[in-house]
């Protein structure tokens, strides 16, 4: 990075990410960004912690910032996440088309490319309020932990987690994603989100494997 601030502040970010420290994260990489504008690895990790405080038009401008310095793949798809978040449909197709020009296999950008394009060729009448795959973006539930850390999950509330999906799972199988554990995060008063990312870094990766976490 050639600036040993710089590097020291980027560092210091990832590693306040990685512990879901995420206002810390933001402030590291906002420090960096002002010593040192031409990085895009500190627009994009720094747009990556505004989407974790669901700080929405922060994240677009430093994914865009980023965008600027270095066309990248993982920059489009997280603009195109963002804007999904901010209902802007059509943007959002555009950025997931542009990351698929870079990187055609690419599943999650696929995903919401045909996602979008179902939605958006559906008469108003018929179309509902949002794409498929964004339907649980708009809980109005989620307002309250703008710009907020999540919470861990420490074992012994790992306890009360299981038993909650225990009897969500045995009415419907597990679809294979972290449903179940958001919903029971939202009922908590806890952010899902971060719920779901630690679950995810500590090798859970569904609601299923939460629940066989205590088998």
């Amino acid at each position: 990075m050639g600036n040993p601030k710089v590097e020291q502040l980027f560092e210091s970010g990832l590693s306040a990410h990685r512990k879901l420290y995420y206002n810390r994260a933001f402030d590291c990489f906002t420090e960096a960004m002002e010593l040192d504008p031409e990085m895009p690895e500190v627009h994009y990790n720094r747009g990556l912690a505004a989407s974790e405080l669901y700080r929405w038009d922060d994240a677009e401008e430093s994914f865009r910032m980023a965008l600027r310095l270095q066309e990248h793949p993982d920059y489009r798809i997280h603009l195109g996440l963002t804007l999904l978040h901010k209902k802007e449909w059509e943007r959002g197709l555009k950025a997931f088309e542009r990351a698929l020009e870079f990187e055609p296999d690419n599943e999650l950008a696929r995903l919401h490319k045909a996602d979008l394009n179902f939605y958006l060729t559906r008469e108003e009448g018929e179309r509902g309020t949002c794409p498929g795959l964004c339907v649980a973006w708009f809980d109005p539930r989620l307002e309250d932990f703008v710009g907020v850390d999540p919470v861990i999950v420490d074992k012994n509330t790992r306890k009360d987690l299981r038993e909650f999906l225990s009897q969500e799972l045995a009415e419907e199988s597990c679809d294979h994603t972290y449903f179940g554990c958001q919903e029971w995060a939202l009922k908590q008063g806890l952010e899902p989100l971060g719920v779901s990312r630690f679950l995810y870094e500590r090798n859970m990766k569904c609601d299923c494997q939460v629940l066989a976490e205590g088998k």
